[in-house]
């Protein structure tokens, strides 16, 4: 086959071969004119940079799918980047038999230019038969001059036509030209000197060239003058243009007919041909007239927008081109009628109310022919307006109204949020819809865009949107509208503003809520709350989910000074199903030392007195930790509560909230530890914060009444032992306790090392584990300290449970004290044939018997009867 191939390549190659004689004959076709090529090389870097472009994106957008979607997307890559070189393969191929196919290119080449004079001839004979054709005529034969030729052999009658063309008139030289041209010049310099003081402002160019003046108004018209030289100069007006311009109707074009600007042409030249003051004469007519014109586009621009967009945004009240004035209203609310307000009331500018009639008058100056179209708007306004409409700005209503509106929309609203307590910032944002941003927490430096209560006026009937994103639609912003749109007296918009803040701040402390060990209840979960008195009616009641005797009442007022005045009081019900109350400084919860006054121990006696940053009370012996205790003690005076320190207003955000509610959380679990330890005879220090890791701490003092009589002298080897919560990731109790004296230490890794090498070699790795191994016994021989996590349990509360663990954990070490120690005393007389494994506090583990290969464990729990070995 491949043989084949071959002699078919080799006949159509061939010189002698037909077809190379057709091709030969074929015209050679023009780069411009042949099919469109493309480098081979192009087409590899265009599939080289299009398959490293998408391998780019693809590395970086594996980073964020999933491992499926890796997988899914990596095929896709690799399947489009195989079939692109593919398809690349595929052309290469088939360029190698392309040779049979470039004879076609030829063939379409002389096709085409055969089809082009054909084409050609076919027009070519249309023009003939319709233009040249019907106008071939025979000319006018000059009968009466043949006659004369004939007859007197001359030319009497030439015309004038081979005079005109054939006798040349005596024309200017270039230097009679210039020094006419100069002359002019110099001419109308004078005349314009003469004329400057009485010459108009307005005018924007004054040119003289090639003896004329050009005068010109920006915006309005264009004049050329130049003068006759006679006794009494003559003016002659050599072309006017209007420069008036409608690009909104008219697109751009003239608005001022030939046959009008010819008329217009003859009033001008009449009025200025034997004038005093020509410049004027022309300024005076030309810009009243371009001013007229500039109305009636104003006029026709403003009839279209009411049809096209709404007929309350822009409306023609009046038009009168005679006295030059046109009254526009816009913001047009026929529905509402004009309300009756109260006269006791205090009452916003008139500006905020969307019953207002608002009127813009474009009128023409007739006393200051330098002012152009000026501007008056009813009602005024505080704020600078458009007061005229400048020359060299294009001619469009829509543009002037639009800047109006713009200025009375951030005028609207501002006016009013302005004078709203407390007085806060007010902000001016965007551009293509302008809004008012009024911050609706002052106290916060910064607070959320979300919790920014945004105002916007539509631009076309002038109502006024209120919206706070965090709130979604709510029946407080609705008001607001209908009061901004209405009559909008200012004690009911700080009213409704103060309650949106209120709700803001409800939100806030539901969302933190929502996150936190607590869970909202209401009233009637709570019977009992009808008797506390002096709660606001905007208040949340949080339970906490692990002490369900506990509460805390969030209660929101209105301020004229910080806006938002919040509350927090703690609610304990007793088993008498009473409350107590008692008021909570969230500051100081999560500040420096934010150990509240209820969770100190109270003291009795007639001894000197220890203050506190929140209390007093008086150091003597303890009667209970109890906060019911406390707070009886508070509400009957026996302990006084100090002034608070000067700071600024909680309002709190929803961390801040957060770290509220965990901070309250932690130290009534406090509290219940400490009562259940109270119970137990165990004593305590009051629940301080850590200083140096942070976090409250509860301190033990005094276990000894948990230890059993044999236990010796366990507890005078305890330094410490506190209770701390660890809740950074999720909530542990480390029990941690510091001893000293250890009885026994470990020894049997250094027995170890000391059996197989009776002397130990210097600067070897035994030598120095054998240092390390008694330095590390020195030290655990002094002190020791031990943390241990204690585990809850579902069945019991926390406080229970702590407790319990606490009360087993150090009976266990005192009781397993004793017979080590005394186990210590004589343990010299066993070293050779027992090794220490281990003393924990909690269990003993010994290692005996050839190579010590046995170990013994000794520990001890309590017996439902009795305590065993």
């Amino acid at each position: 086959m491949d043989s084949a191939q071959n002699s078919v390549q080799h006949v159509v190659v061939s010189p002698g071969s037909e077809d190379s004689e057709f091709s030969q004959n074929l015209p050679q076709v023009p780069k411009e004119a042949g099919p469109q090529t493309i480098s081979l090389a192009v087409l590899m870097d265009f599939a080289i940079q299009q398959s490293l472009h998408e391998l780019t994106i693809l590395s970086e957008m594996l980073l964020v799918k999933d491992q499926p979607e890796r997988k899914k997307a990596i095929v896709q890559f690799a399947h489009a980047t195989r079939l692109m070189f593919v398809k690349l393969l595929a052309v290469v191929k088939w360029l190698k038999q392309s040779k049979k196919f470039e004879r076609l290119s030829g063939i379409c080449y002389v096709l085409d230019q055969q089809a082009m004079c054909f084409i050609e001839t076919a027009d070519k004979l249309f023009e003939l038969a319709r233009v040249e054709l019907q106008q071939a005529r025979l000319p006018l034969f000059q009968v009466s001059t043949a006659i004369d030729v004939l007859t007197t052999g001359t030319y009497p009658r030439l015309p004038l036509i081979i005079k005109d063309a054939f006798v040349p008139e005596e024309k200017l030289t270039p230097f009679e030209t210039r020094q006419t041209i100069l002359l002019l010049n110099e001419r109308l310099v004078f005349y314009l000197t003469k004329a400057a003081p009485t010459l108009p402002k307005r005018v924007s160019v004054f040119k003289i060239h090639n003896g004329t003046i050009i005068m010109r108004v920006t915006g309005e018209f264009q004049i050329r003058v130049t003068i006759l030289p006679r006794e009494k100069p003559e003016f002659v007006l050599l072309s006017v243009a209007i420069l008036v311009k409608d690009h909104e109707i008219g697109g751009g074009m003239d608005l001022v007919h030939p046959l009008q600007l010819n008329t217009v042409h003859e009033v001008v030249q009449s009025r200025i041909a034997f004038s005093n003051e020509p410049f004027v004469e022309a300024f005076t007519f030309l810009h009243y007239f371009s001013l007229g014109l500039m109305l009636d586009v104003f006029e026709c621009q403003a009839r279209k927008l009411s049809a096209e967009i709404a007929s309350n945004y822009v409306r023609v009240e009046s038009y009168d081109p005679y006295e030059g004035t046109l009254v526009l209203r816009y913001w047009i609310n026929d529905k509402i009628e004009q309300q009756q307000h109260q006269r006791n009331q205090p009452r916003i500018n008139k500006l905020a109310s969307n019953s207002i009639i608002y009127k813009m008058r474009i009128y023409i100056d007739r006393e200051d022919r330098d002012a152009g179209l000026r501007i008056r708007h009813n009602p005024p306004s505080v704020v600078k307006l458009v007061d005229r409409i400048e020359a060299e700005r294009e001619v469009s209503i829509n543009s002037v109204i639009s800047a109006v509106i713009e200025v009375r929309i951030r005028e609207r609203v501002r006016q009013v949020l302005l004078q709203v307590p407390p007085h806060g910032p007010v902000f001016l944002a965007g551009d293509a819809s302008p809004s008012i941003v009024y911050e609706l927490l002052v106290h916060e430096k910064r607070s959320h865009v979300d919790e920014h209560l945004i105002v916007c006026v539509n631009a076309f009937f002038g109502h006024v949107v209120c919206q706070v994103h965090c709130l979604g639609q709510n029946e407080e912003l609705r008001n607001l509208e209908r009061e901004l749109n209405g009559s909008c007296l200012l004690s009911e918009v700080i009213k409704i503003i103060n309650r949106i803040r209120i709700l803001l701040m409800i939100s806030r402390y539901r969302n933190a809520a929502a996150v936190s060990q607590v869970k909202l209840v209401t009233e009637a979960q709570i019977p009992a709350l009808v008797t506390l008195k002096n709660l606001p009616k905007d208040r949340l009641i949080m339970h906490f989910i692990r002490e369900p005797n506990h509460f805390m009442i969030v209660s929101f007022e209105a301020s004229n000074t910080i806006g938002v005045k919040v509350g927090f009081k703690m609610v304990s019900k007793t088993l008498e199903n009473k409350l107590i109350s008692l008021d909570v400084d969230p500051i100081s919860i999560i500040s420096e030392t934010p150990i509240p006054s209820f969770y100190r121990s109270v003291f009795t006696g007639d001894q000197e007195v220890v203050r506190d940053e929140a209390i007093e009370y008086i150091n003597g012996k303890l009667r209970t930790p109890v906060t019911e205790v406390v707070m009886e003690a508070m509400q009957n005076g026996d302990i006084d509560v100090l002034e608070p320190r000067l700071q600024s207003p909680w309002v709190g955000s929803e961390d801040q909230v957060k770290a509220v509610i965990a901070a309250i959380e932690d130290r009534l679990a406090f509290l219940k530890i400490a009562e259940e330890l109270d119970k137990k005879g165990v004593k305590y220090d009051p629940v301080t914060i850590d200083p140096v890791v942070g976090g409250p701490v509860l301190k033990i003092t005094d276990m000894s009444s948990l230890g059993s009589p044999d236990c010796e002298d366990f507890f005078d080897t305890v330094i410490s032992a506190s209770i701390r919560v660890d809740s950074r990731r999720n909530v542990y109790w480390p029990f941690e306790y510091t001893l000293k004296d250890q009885p026994l230490i470990s020894n049997f890794y250094q027995n170890r090392a000391l059996g197989k090498l009776k002397i130990v070699p210097a600067n070897t790795l035994i030598a120095k584990m054998v240092n390390y191994e008694n330095k590390r016994v020195a030290a655990d021989h002094s002190i020791r300290c031990i943390v241990q996590e204690i585990s809850t349990s579902i069945k019991d509360t926390i406080g229970e449970s702590i407790a319990s663990n606490v009360v087993d954990r150090v009976a266990i070490y005192s009781h397993l004290y004793g017979p080590v120690r005394r186990f210590s005393r004589v343990y010299h007389h066993y070293e050779k044939a027992i090794d220490v494994l281990a003393y924990t506090y909690h269990k003993l583990i010994l290692a005996y018997g050839p190579r010590r290969s046995y170990t013994v464990h000794l520990s001890w729990k309590p017996q439902p009867t009795n305590a065993q070995y």
